[in-house]
Parts: structure tokens; C-alpha cells; sequence
């Protein structure tokens, strides 16, 4: 998608990337990400220092909860 602009990928996605207005949310906000997300890699959120964002918490559960719903159904 982003070459289709000229725009090498790395690029497009740190101008895209909305970690620069993490400091900007004022309310208590969860940040849910599975750690199994095929598109966006969990290493993103590992390398963000979370200390600094008190307003915001991370849940990264190993699967996506879709995927942990069926299972636990099946179990």
C-alpha cells in the first residue's frame, strides 16, 4: 500500500504511527493488543516505556481474545 504512494514503507508507518500522541490522552485508557496479531508485532508495544504514560495500561494477552473465547468454549 504505501510503496503504491512512493513513500517507502518505513516511512508511511512512522509517520503514521500514533505513538507520538500517547502523551496527549488525559483519560484512563486500556490499550488491548493480542501478542499473536499477525499484523501489527507485539515488539511495538514492549518497546514503548509505559512508566512514562500514566494514564494508560496495556493488556497483551498471548492470544488474540477471539481465539481465547473459542477455546475456552470448546474446553
Amino acid at each position: 500500500m504505501a510503496e503504491s504512494f512512493d513513500i517507502p514503507a518505513h516511512d508511511y508507518y512512522r509517520r503514521s504511527s500514533a505513538k507520538p500522541l500517547l502523551g496527549g490522552i488525559h483519560r484512563p485508557t486500556l490499550l488491548i493488543h493480542a501478542a499473536n496479531d499477525p499484523w501489527i508485532p507485539a515488539s511495538i508495544f514492549r518497546d514503548i516505556d509505559w512508566s512514562k504514560y500514566r494514564r494508560l495500561r496495556l493488556l497483551m494477552p498471548r492470544v488474540a481474545i477471539r481465539q481465547f473465547l473459542t477455546a475456552a468454549a470448546a474446553a
